[in-house]
């Protein structure tokens, strides 16, 4: 299951080989994307935003078994394709528990900003971390894996 660490490299790359292009179709999920520039890649907790011209982002969630490969080969388990200037992005999901969803960017603003800190953001601190253990009354685990409570952390890392 890709957590934090592994959404955060998958951004890193996808954003070198993507920001710029444009999608020239999508297949596979029913969104108005067509013509759209991709500005950059980014995350939230283990959440991928694809920044889009036009005031749209698109969000991934790669869940369980959620691949994102650009320029790979369609297989059984993809279950979207982007066409872009130049390549394919493969959205690949074994277990079909991972998502694509369109989202205007002032409405994507608002519910990022209701979202705990992810644990390597500069206010996640030891005495915030320490605050949130204290008051939960719940097992040490239990508590890192509640993404309510702090973002991208998942059972590999707690």
């Amino acid at each position: 299951m890709p957590e934090l660490p592994e959404v955060e490299t998958i951004c890193r790359q996808l954003n070198k080989v993507l920001a710029g292009q444009r999608i020239k179709s999508l297949r596979g999920v029913s969104l108005q994307v067509e013509g759209k520039k991709i500005l950059g890649v980014k995350r939230k907790a283990k959440m991928i935003i694809i920044e889009l011209s036009e005031g749209v982002s698109l969000l991934i969630h790669l869940k369980m078994t959620g691949q994102l490969i650009y320029n790979g080969k369609e297989n059984k388990y993809t279950r979207a394709i982007f066409e872009l200037d130049k390549g394919k992005l493969y959205f690949n999901d074994l277990r079909k528990f991972g998502w694509i969803k369109i989202m205007q960017n002032e409405k994507l603003k608002a519910q990022i900003s209701q979202l705990p800190a992810d644990v390597v953001d500069k206010e996640f601190t030891p005495h915030l971390l320490q605050n949130i253990l204290r008051s939960s009354g719940q097992a040490i685990k239990t508590v890192l894996m509640d993404q309510s409570k702090m973002g991208g952390v998942g059972n590999i890392y707690a």
